[in-house]
């Protein structure tokens, strides 16, 4: 996990981190979020490293290793997930480095609302099924894979 230590502006020294991010950002909020377990964590990146990811592909970050996807690219597109979300639940998490900590969300609205309220760091996402994978990077592109490809064909 990536922590990086500024000052404040009165002069105490803190520490950010993606999680703390997130649960900064929904204090005093509705929004509840779970912490995925670690086995559970490590099934879901296992599956979808089956079924998005091409192992010939070399690289530190999963979007530059998707075998069959479509993209957009638009600073705002992270926007756009909630609608493909609706009121599902879904699970957020990172590039290796990053964060350790995948989060399962309610629902798009609840996810807009992080994404909203926090620092603009690559995020994945996908649900239990991994039936689809979402990526938006720092290029500000929206990648899709699986059933999120049909999806993203209609913002165009």
């Amino acid at each position: 996990m990536s922590i990086v230590f500024h000052i404040t502006d009165r002069g105490i020294i803190d520490m950010f981190s993606i999680s703390n991010d997130i649960y900064q950002a929904i204090q005093g909020t509705n929004i509840v979020i779970e912490e995925v377990t670690e086995a559970s964590a490590l099934r879901l990146l296992s599956d979808i490293k089956k079924k998005y990811i091409d192992s010939s592909q070399k690289s530190v970050w999963l979007w530059e290793q998707l075998a069959e996807y479509e993209y957009i690219s638009d600073n705002n597109a992270w926007s756009y997930i909630k609608d493909f979300i609706s009121n599902n639940e879904c699970i957020m998490f990172f590039n290796i480095g990053d964060e350790d900590k995948m989060f399962r969300i309610s629902n798009g609205n609840d996810l807009n609302y992080i994404l909203a309220e926090t620092f603009g760091y690559e995020f994945y996402i996908t649900n239990e099924d991994t039936s689809f994978l979402l990526c938006f990077n720092h290029h500000d592109i929206l990648y899709a894979a699986g059933e999120a490809k049909k999806w993203i064909k209609t913002l165009v």
